[in-house]
């Protein structure tokens, strides 16, 4: 068991631009600057007003962010070291009145409703079950995806598309047990698949489905908790390396051995860019499929939250 000081143990640089909201929603962002516009104009369209917003960058200080959060009316929290455990104990620290936080990464769009759905969704499962966390559906995402090809019908062209892993069974993490979720195939076949992201959302959300308790590991790049379980954790060990993984094998980890349910709301669709792995052909394909992720937001007819 770690002393409390290690799991904070970073000078920093704080821009406090909060407004001692009850919520909040913080980016582990830093390195993938190509995306930000799209991905920070998204938080600011569709983040709530009562929501604080912070930018997290571990290990380094980008000018670029600070600018984004100025403009945006948004903190900034660079810490010295690049821990990113260590960073967001010093982010929540940071927020004392947030009670209800979402924690998401700079590679994750954003789509109309999020907020909404899943805080919603938190507060009706709650009543009756203890819940960890709470995340939207994401294609590119070990649970994600293979909800995704059942809801649109896909799954028969992906096997068609890529044979070699037709007969794999769903569940794994590392790249042995599940190579198709680190394969170039797989970022092909979805982003070649996916509508404009906004367009796709709304069919989602007029489906009129229900949220699915999750029974394997769901990966964390978006998801919802509540301040009290970062506190029963102990907050995030601090982990080996830069901590990139360890934060979400601790809060799974602390859900199966504490009896929380974690929950997928698939209602809501949310996009994951890819995996490291796929980093090489997707920002190829994301500047040729630009439009798809750009904000394209007209007269909504949804059945209701």
């Amino acid at each position: 068991m770690q002393r409390e000081d290690e799991k904070f143990n970073s000078k920093y640089e704080f821009i406090d631009n909060k407004k001692d909201c009850s919520k909040l929603l913080y980016v582990l962002a830093g390195y993938k600057p190509l995306l930000w516009e799209n991905v920070f104009g998204r938080i600011k369209r569709f983040c709530p007003k009562d929501v604080d917003v912070c930018i997290i960058s571990s290990g380094i200080f980008s000018e670029k962010l600070k600018d984004f959060c100025i403009e945006y009316d948004w903190s900034y929290l660079s810490t010295e070291i690049n821990k990113l455990t260590i960073a967001q104990n010093i982010t929540i620290s940071l927020f004392p009145k947030a009670e209800l936080i979402f924690k998401m990464d700079e590679d994750v769009f954003l789509t109309e409703h999020f907020w909404e759905y899943l805080e919603e969704t938190f507060g009706h499962y709650d009543k009756m079950y203890r819940i960890g966390f709470v995340g939207p559906l994401m294609p590119l995402h070990n649970y994600g995806f293979y909800q995704y090809l059942e809801l649109k019908g896909y799954e028969k062209e992906w096997k068609q598309y890529a044979p070699q892993f037709s007969k794999l069974k769903i569940g794994g993490h590392s790249k042995d047990d599940n190579a198709a979720l680190y394969s170039d195939e797989i970022a092909d076949f979805v982003w070649d698949k996916c509508e404009q992201i906004d367009k796709e959302a709304l069919e989602f959300r007029n489906m009129n489905l229900e949220p699915k308790f999750v029974n394997m590991r769901f990966p964390i790049c978006a998801i919802m908790f509540r301040r009290k379980f970062w506190e029963k954790m102990g907050g995030f060990e601090v982990g080996v390396g830069n901590g990139g993984g360890s934060d979400e094998e601790q809060m799974v980890k602390f859900c199966a051995v504490n009896s929380y349910f974690v929950l997928c709301d698939i209602r809501m669709i949310c996009y994951h860019f890819g995996f490291y792995y796929q980093e090489h052909i997707l920002y190829r394909k994301y500047r040729v499929f630009k439009e798809k992720f750009e904000l394209n937001i007209g007269e909504e007819k949804t059945i209701g939250l």
